[in-house]
């Protein structure tokens, strides 16, 4: 029992410590996208930590993007069996990068290893810094669902407002000047309403938050290096969720092998342990050295 015990010591001091390596896989609802595929290398190069694996799975079938209910019904399926991928992939958790948290809940319950969502380690982090935090939202419908995202999170007495951007999705890359000052604009309505913290309403405004902080002078949270950095602590902490909780329903459909051969071929290793890239690329083939005899 002694013994035992200083093992498992050793092995949470070994992962807090962040010496011993860990696999975490990201999902992105989205079919295969070559364009998010470039955004994201460049993205998480820049967060990950050393001893730490990231890939990267697209979904099967998906929305164009989630900005409603309808879209996160239609998306959450095959989320779902991302997730059941990744866990027998042997991956150590899995963040579900969407500011909606779609599928969150029942993919809780699916797997053993740990889940987390963006909107949710984002509003998380909110509380322990502020007393009210306001939403940055893409496009109108999105208001409504935000709401309703913070009442089933218990939250809604944190909510300061749901300000608007009306920058679409596809938009907020290709003009960031006009995301800046869209999200500047909202950021200041929100303080006005009473708003101590911002959360980012769209996991596609990577790079927004620290000019705006800069800018507003209060923390700005963009969910997915929160998500992340969240999944990881959990991981080297040895924590998941609770499965007194989230425990497995009777009739689990599994992923058959088809459909996870199929999600090999939309799964990409991103960075590896060393934090170098690791994208898969097709390779030319060597040329043969020409005889010199």
């Amino acid at each position: 029992e002694t013994k035992s015990l200083v093992s498992w010591n050793s092995t949470i001091f070994k992962m807090s410590q962040g010496t011993k390596p860990i696999s975490i896989r990201v999902i992105i609802p989205l079919q295969r996208n070559e364009y998010v595929l470039e955004a994201l290398r460049g993205y998480y190069s820049q967060i990950v930590r050393p001893n730490v694996s990231v890939s990267f799975s697209f979904i099967l079938h998906s929305q164009p993007y989630t900005v409603s209910d309808y879209d996160q019904m239609m998306n959450a399926p095959w989320i779902i069996k991302a997730v059941q991928a990744a866990e027998r992939d042997g991956v150590d958790g899995v963040l579900i990068d969407i500011a909606f948290d779609t599928g969150l809940t029942i993919a809780k319950h699916l797997v053993n290893i740990p889940v987390v969502g963006a909107l949710q380690s984002a509003i998380g982090m909110s509380v322990s810094l502020s007393n009210k935090f306001s939403i940055l939202a893409v496009c109108d419908i999105e208001v409504a669902v935000d709401h309703r995202i913070a009442a089933e999170y218990q939250v809604s007495h944190r909510l300061a407002s749901v300000e608007l951007l009306d920058v679409p999705v596809m938009d907020m890359h290709r003009f960031p000047d006009k995301t800046y000052e869209a999200a500047l604009e909202a950021g200041l309505k929100a303080i006005g309403k009473g708003a101590d913290t911002l959360i980012l309403g769209c996991t596609g405004s990577i790079g927004l938050a620290p000019r705006l902080q800069q800018e507003l002078n209060i923390p700005v949270l963009e969910g997915s290096s929160i998500g992340f950095y969240t999944l990881e602590n959990m991981i080297r902490l040895n924590l998941s969720q609770s499965k007194k909780w989230f425990g497995a329903p009777d009739n689990v459909v599994p992923l058959t092998d088809e459909e996870y051969q199929q999600y090999q071929e939309i799964t990409y290793t991103l960075v590896d342990s060393d934090t170098k890239i690791n994208v898969p690329r097709k390779t030319k083939k060597k040329k043969k050295p020409k005889r010199t005899d």
